[in-house]
């Protein structure tokens, strides 16, 4: 599954560098209903991450039913102290096969898995997009 096609289909794709700098990115998704993380180690030991929109997220998650879904991009210890919060979570890929580890057709059928994953999740009728 393509970006093109995902924007197609009844949920907005966001990404957070078309932000202006005084707006955060839960903020700018509250009219949302999910969010999903793709997760490395890099993302586990940022600190904007840890004091900042990994907690605004949980917040929302706790006060508002945001829907967090995370994405294990490359092998990292979301399990332990710094990640988690995130393990709580529903993994959008099995987290003993990031997508760091896959080639060719096994990272493409894992691309769709992921994306029918997420449109069952939102309630998005696939059958247009795929």
């Amino acid at each position: 599954m393509t970006v093109q096609r995902l924007s197609r289909m009844s949920f907005d794709l966001f990404q957070n560098f078309h932000l202006p700098q005084a707006v955060t990115w839960v903020s700018a998704c509250r009219p949302r209903a999910s969010t999903v993380l793709l997760v490395t180690p890099a993302f586990l030991k940022s600190e904007f991450i840890k004091s900042s929109e990994l907690p605004a997220a949980l917040r929302a998650a706790e006060a508002e039913g945001l829907v967090i879904l995370w994405i294990p991009v490359k092998p990292s210890s979301y399990e332990r102290r710094e990640g988690r919060e995130i393990a709580e979570f529903q993994a959008a890929q099995p987290p003993s096969a990031p997508l760091s580890g896959l080639r060719g057709a096994k990272r493409n059928q894992a691309l769709v898995s992921i994306a029918s994953h997420l449109a069952d999740v939102l309630g998005v009728n696939r059958t247009n997009a795929l």
